[in-house]
């Protein structure tokens, strides 16, 4: 008679998870959906860790120079009498003596600009209502026309690149290019205007002040670029002049030509860019210290923005690890569960293995080993599936705290970051999860499992096999 060949431990724990499939199932499951809501957690930690370096290298290395509110008020009460005017009824206006009264000067800019540290600055105007006798602008009968004046928005820069809305990211440029120093009768328009123009690069367009139609001269600009509109530029006045897709930026020159105010124009305010971001404050005491009129005005730090995007970042950052941890948690009870049911199920099995002569080590290693190789599986799905679920929850996630965090900045009264109370979704961060996150998932919830399954059948293997084929009846 042919002897049968001995089963080892590992054809044993084989054979047991085929025969009970719906036992292994059920904890392959579980670890799965541990293991995949793990690593998308850790995939949305790093995405907004990405999203607050990014966040915060976008509001920071850069000032503002603009004028002071309350020296302005405090200049316009000092006026002479005849400054001031009473209409028929009764209402008192002030006439100011020059558009240079209410402006940010030029000289002083340019004075700024020079300070040591400073890599870029920008001088932008103040918006210019402008006609477009040639062309049709986007036209929506749903908005207040109350203050409109049928025509396009055009706001003069000597740097478009550091004008708020590119800055923040409230347009973007998609063909051509921006408006540069020494740039003369350049317009960019949103690729909206464009089209329903049938405008393209180099096209001619003509501009006349929608103020004084009949006493400006037309002004004539040529587009160098088309911006793309993603998120609503901010207005401060009704009407479809001053809509997004009616914006027009130009060089600083073409605005004031339109408005006929080219020998005293009117600037809005100054922005200057900070090379190196460790000399960010440095650079700030170097501005403050240059020769001009500070009474006249108020740099604006930006610094301030971002620590409170920061603020924010930091406590989504928190929220994600005590969601891990919220998961880490339940997931470990459950297959502590798991295995305690197991443990009851198995004792039997581990009484007769005991009685053939097994070591009590090598039946807590057969049983351990199957539920760590049941594990392995479901890491594998786990990890497999948190691919495509954790690009999702982090995109998610860091979108929700990006506006968070222009939320925080609207109640700035400087809106910083471009004065919209959105901001763009986070673009060229990853969140897919990576190699070493699933792998250090994996190993941690093989190592939980087999600890979990040795722990729960020691007990029964320690009291012997008779005692453990007793109790399992």
């Amino acid at each position: 008679m042919r002897q049968g060949k001995t089963i080892g431990a590992a054809g044993r724990a084989f054979r047991s998870i085929v025969r009970h499939p719906v036992r292994s199932l059920l904890l392959a499951g579980i670890v799965a959906c541990i293991s995949c809501l793990v690593v998308s957690s850790l995939a949305a930690l790093g995405a907004s860790v990405a999203t607050q370096a990014e966040g915060a290298g976008a509001s920071s290395g850069c000032y503002r120079l603009e004028l002071d509110i309350g020296n302005l008020r405090k200049r316009m009460s000092e006026l002479p009498a005849e400054y001031s005017h009473v209409d028929e009824g009764g209402n008192w206006s002030t006439e100011l003596p020059n558009n240079a009264f209410q402006s940010v000067l030029m000289d002083d800019a340019e004075r700024l600009s020079e300070t040591e540290g400073v890599s870029d600055w920008t001088v932008v105007s103040t918006p210019v209502p402008t006609l477009l006798p040639d062309l049709k602008r986007i036209e929506d009968p749903d908005r207040d026309q109350s203050l409109d004046y049928g025509g396009v928005n055009v706001i003069g820069t000597r740097s478009l690149s550091l004008e708020q809305n590119f800055v923040s990211g409230n347009v973007e440029l998609v063909e051509g290019r921006l408006v540069g120093p020494g740039d003369e009768h350049s317009v960019v328009i949103s690729e909206d205007l464009a089209e329903l123009n049938g405008l393209s690069l180099g096209d001619e367009m003509v501009f006349e002040d929608a103020k004084d139609p009949e006493g400006s001269e037309p002004v004539t600009g040529t587009i160098v670029g088309l911006f793309r509109i993603l998120h609503e530029i901010p207005s401060t006045m009704t009407g479809d002049t001053y809509r997004s897709e009616n914006t027009v930026f130009s060089d600083l020159a073409l605005s004031q030509e339109v408005a006929g105010r080219a020998d005293d124009p009117l600037y809005l305010y100054a922005s200057y860019s900070v090379s190196d971001p460790s000399e960010y404050a440095e650079v700030g005491g170097r501005l403050k210290e240059s020769g001009i009129d500070w009474d006249r005005y108020q740099l604006v730090d930006d610094s301030g923005v971002t620590e409170r995007m920061s603020g924010n970042f930091e406590g989504l950052e928190s929220s994600t690890w005590t969601f891990m941890a919220a998961v880490i948690g339940c997931g470990t009870i459950l297959v502590a569960l798991s295995m305690a049911f197991w443990a009851k199920a198995r004792g039997r099995e581990a009484g007769i293995l005991l009685s053939l002569g097994n070591t009590r080590r090598g039946v807590i290693c057969q049983v351990a080993g199957e539920a760590v190789a049941i594990a392995l599986a479901g890491c594998i799905i786990g990890c497999a599936a948190a691919w495509p679920v954790s690009g999702t929850v982090a995109v998610a996630i860091a979108d929700q705290s990006a506006q968070s965090s222009a939320r925080e900045a609207a109640a700035d009264a400087g809106m910083v970051a471009g004065g919209s109370d959105e901001t763009e979704s986070v673009v060229g961060t990853s969140t897919e999860p990576s190699p070493l996150q699933a792998v250090a998932t994996t190993a941690a919830c093989a190592t939980v499992v087999g600890a979990a399954a040795a722990a729960a059948l020691a007990p029964a293997v320690a009291q012997g096999p008779r005692r453990a084929l007793e109790e399992s009846e």
